[in-house]
């Protein structure tokens, strides 16, 4: 199906780990290339680079057959980030997303320019199973500190 997962809540609770095990089950079971990147290391890169290196990271991630993009919303705010997100979502029907932030927080993150949400929600219902809450889950990274 054509639709985006959004893995929402805290920290610490899963939503990176869940979002690798999906695509690379699928990966594995189609023989298809799946990409896990982390938006802010991903911004990080792109903000050193020249135009055409953001071209062609933008090129790759809208091409791969399963993305995961990883803590949408923790890159540094501007313009960047707001138009690669963009342009990779506008590319794509079926990417997964993690995030720590509610739609009114992604909002604010991104200049409240309802495009950027829309694409991050497409294809998923209100109610949808495809967008998955994980804040009453606690932090198990704190288990190892």
């Amino acid at each position: 199906e054509k639709h985006n997962i959004v893995l929402r809540g805290k920290a610490g609770t899963g939503k990176s780990h869940l979002a690798f095990a999906m695509v690379k089950a699928l990966s594995d079971k189609s023989n298809k290339k799946a990409l896990f990147v982390n938006v802010p290391t991903l911004m990080d890169r792109a903000a050193d680079s020249n135009f055409a290196k953001k071209n062609f990271y933008i090129d790759q991630l809208s091409k791969v057959d399963y993305l995961v993009l990883d803590d949408l919303g923790k890159e540094m705010k501007g313009n960047l980030g707001k138009g690669m997100i963009y342009s990779i979502l506008n590319a794509r029907s079926n990417t997964l997303i993690t995030t720590n932030l509610s739609d009114r927080e992604l909002m604010d993150h991104y200049d409240r320019d309802p495009a950027i949400l829309t694409r991050i929600k497409k294809g998923i219902a209100k109610d949808s199973i495809n967008e998955m809450s994980f804040d009453d889950l606690t932090n198990k990274r704190t288990i190892y500190c």
